[in-house]
C-alpha cells in the first residue's frame, strides 16, 4: 500500500464502526427506560399491596385498586421483553464495534510497514 491509500483508508470509517455505537446507545436507552418503568411499577405495586387482601379481593369495578392491579399486570408483562431486546441491541452494537478492530490493526500494520524503514534509516544516519 502506498501512503495515499493508507491515509484514505484511515480517514474513512466503516459502516459497522459508525452504526455500532448507535446500537449500543439505543440498547442502553431501552434498558434505562425499562428501569424507570420498573420503578414506577414498583411504586404502584407498593400502593396496591398496602391494602389488605380482603380489601383487594372485594374491590369493585372501576376502583383505583383494580386500576393499580391492571397497571402492574400489563406493564410487567412487556417490560421484561423490552429489557431483553435492549440488552440484545446493546450486544449487537458492541459486536459491531469490536468487529472493526482487525481491519484497523491491518491498517496500522500497513502504515508501520511503509514508515518503519524510513524511521530506521533516519536513526542510523549520524547527526
Amino acid at each position: 500500500m502506498e501512503a495515499d491509500e493508507i491515509q484514505r483508508a484511515a480517514s474513512r470509517s466503516s459502516v459497522r464502526f459508525r452504526v455500532g455505537p448507535m446500537f449500543a446507545m439505543l440498547g442502553m436507552a431501552m434498558v434505562i427506560t425499562a428501569l424507570i418503568i420498573g420503578i414506577v411499577v414498583a411504586v404502584t405495586a407498593g400502593d396496591y399491596f398496602a391494602y389488605d387482601k380482603a380489601t383487594r379481593d372485594a374491590a369493585g369495578a372501576g376502583t383505583g385498586i383494580l386500576d393499580d392491579l391492571s397497571f402492574i399486570s400489563t406493564w410487567t408483562a412487556w417490560t421484561a421483553l423490552f429489557v431483553f431486546l435492549g440488552i440484545a441491541t446493546m450486544m449487537v452494537g458492541i459486536a459491531l464495534i469490536f468487529s472493526t478492530i482487525p481491519s484497523r490493526i491491518r491498517q496500522r500494520a500497513s502504515a508501520m510497514e511503509l514508515v518503519l524503514p524510513k524511521v530506521i534509516e533516519a536513526r542510523q544516519k549520524p547527526s
